[in-house]
């Protein structure tokens, strides 16, 4: 395993461990996000598989099991999987997935090594995970991903757009994210290596829109935000393609 990714597991124990969900979705707003984050998620599936058949999903990297949840509550009954390699996070998501009634199994492991053989999954997809990585890794990991998906699967990844990287800086935000982390069209062509499906998910000035104008204004911004010179409002998005 690299050091890159031995370092992780260390941070998400030992600094954020049961915490985590309230460092990064304690606020109204973030929580408004990741509703819009898993409505989005839910939509792609459906546009590319339906909505009433029982899938085997799997998370890559799915942290304290918030996106798992919310996909158990949908009508289809799906198998779901989540990988994580903090196994404080892993204790977290066994807790809160315990009381669903799909078929569920955590594991621990590492993305460039996903511990599943060849073909086991019909959709496999990440959020705000991906973008961690270097250019090169995350091409490794995206080709990891496509392993162990069926033929025909679905894979998704939720990236930062490039803007966001400047929108950041001009909030005076201390942390922003590197310009690796916020790939252009080109580069998540490379990754991707295909065709691919992008599909907004948070646009610049989501609590200030949603204050003003209301939230059914911030859906509409949002997915607007996806259009030819609209696009320089998208912070993050997701990116589907198939296998």
């Amino acid at each position: 395993m690299k050091e890159e990714t031995r370092s992780r597991p260390r941070m998400y124990d030992d600094k954020t461990g049961s915490s985590y969900e309230a460092a990064r979705y304690g606020d109204p707003y973030k929580e408004q996000y990741r509703q819009m984050r898993n409505e989005a998620l839910a939509g792609l599936i459906s546009d590319n598989r339906g909505n009433d058949k029982s899938l085997r999903i799997l998370e890559v990297g799915c942290g304290t099991g918030m996106t798992l949840t919310y996909l158990a509550s949908l009508p289809a009954c799906h198998e779901l999987h989540g990988m994580d390699f903090s196994q404080t996070m892993l204790s977290q998501a066994q807790q809160k997935l315990s009381g669903i009634n799909n078929p569920f199994r955590l594991a621990q492991g590492d993305s460039f090594e996903l511990p599943f053989r060849d073909n086991a999954f019909d959709v496999i997809y990440s959020t705000r995970f991906i973008h961690q990585f270097s250019h090169d890794d995350k091409k490794r990991i995206y080709r990891e991903m496509l392993r162990v998906l069926k033929q025909g699967g679905l894979v998704i990844n939720e990236f930062y757009s490039r803007h966001s990287k400047w929108s950041h800086f001009l909030r005076g935000q201390k942390e922003y994210p590197s310009a690796s982390q916020c790939p252009s069209h080109r580069e998540v062509g490379d990754i991707v290596a295909g065709p691919f499906t992008r599909r907004p998910v948070r646009v610049v000035g989501l609590r200030a829109i949603n204050n003003l104008l209301g939230e059914r204004a911030l859906r509409k911004v949002t997915s607007l935000a996806g259009k030819p010179l609209l696009n320089m409002f998208l912070e993050e998005y997701f990116v589907a393609s198939n296998k």
